[in-house]
């Protein structure tokens, strides 16, 4: 009996001692808020037969509230009383109260899974979280079904919609502007890519036209090159002429620079051995392979550059072997 005593006073002692957990109330916007402004519906817009709601709204407050527009309104979009999806707008100017628009895309496999049907004004309803503690007469809710237009499919009309809306924001939020001109353009300032980013989903995805960073180019300039080197490997000079070797070419299958490359090593062999059998020495048979190296860059049956350093080499080697070979012996 003394112990249950005991038990029920530490229980009382421990309710006391608990601190008082302080439930903070919110009260309803200033009448006749919160409003739906107008609804807008696309499709087609990331892929065919998607949708997406652009939903414009007026939530005001003479002083804001502690908790943001996403921790304290939902924004569901109905059949009767089911709900069909639901979201909540981005907190970025006024947390996210006074005018703003918030997007809710349905992809083509959601459309299809709640049957819904193109042109049916389905109710747009704006709801205080009902998890929150209002005052007065409670979560405020209000409901729509005033279509504005249906854009089917969307093509760039929610681009011009959305720079619309930048101006119009721009000019009633003041501040940062949502939007600038670039060359005669209007397109989103970074300011109005956070907010319009964080507003409407793939946004970027459907109209990446209307983003700085996705117009930004480069600057390029046109530059003039030489066609030498480009000429040197050019096996086209000698086609239309009797040395036209394309069709040897595709009957073996080879590159036309292999037929005419063995070509001139006929050539070649063909002056320096009778050359060779002459002089008993080497110097005139690399003067004559190198002139003869030279040529056949010359002549585009041997690509340009390697050969005239090569032939020049073998020139000079063979010079110095002819007239001053002696000299160091």
């Amino acid at each position: 009996m003394k112990k249950t005593r005991i038990l029920i006073c530490a229980l009382i002692l421990s309710l006391f001692l608990i601190p008082t957990i302080s439930v903070l109330a919110i009260d309803p916007p200033s009448a006749p808020t919160p409003t739906v402004d107008s609804i807008v519906v696309y499709r087609d817009c990331v892929e065919e037969d998607d949708w997406l709601y652009l939903i414009e709204y007026t939530i005001t407050y003479g002083a804001l509230p502690t908790e943001y527009i996403e921790e304290a309104y939902i924004f569901r979009i109905m059949n009767g009383a089911t709900e069909l999806k639901s979201a909540t707008a981005y907190g970025y100017n006024q947390q996210g109260y006074d005018t703003g628009i918030i997007g809710i895309y349905f992809s083509a496999a959601e459309i299809t899974a709640k049957g819904m049907v193109w042109n049916t004004n389905y109710t747009v309803k704006i709801e205080g979280n009902p998890t929150l503690a209002w005052t007065g007469a409670g979560a405020p809710d209000v409901s729509s079904i005033t279509y504005l237009n249906w854009y089917d499919p969307m093509g760039d009309q929610l681009g011009e919609d959305v720079l619309s809306y930048a101006i119009i924001l721009s000019t009633y939020w003041g501040g940062n502007a949502l939007y600038e001109n670039i060359s005669g353009s209007t397109v989103l300032s970074s300011y109005g890519e956070d907010y319009f980013g964080g507003s409407i989903p793939y946004l970027m995805n459907m109209q990446p036209q209307i983003f700085l960073s996705s117009i930004t180019q480069g600057d390029y300039y046109e530059r003039t090159h030489a066609t030498a080197y480009a000429g040197s490997i050019d096996y086209t000079f000698w086609n239309g002429t009797w040395l036209d070797m394309t069709d040897v070419a595709t009957a073996l299958a080879i590159p036309e620079s292999f037929v005419y490359g063995t070509l001139w090593i006929v050539v070649l062999l063909g002056a320096i051995i009778p050359v060779m059998l002459i002089s008993k020495t080497f110097e005139p048979i690399v003067i004559l392979s190198g002139l003869l190296l030279i040529m056949g860059a010359l002549l585009h049956f041997v690509p340009l550059l390697i050969p005239i350093i090569l032939g020049a080499v073998m020139i000079l080697i063979g010079v110095f072997g002819l007239f001053y070979k002696n000299s160091y012996g």
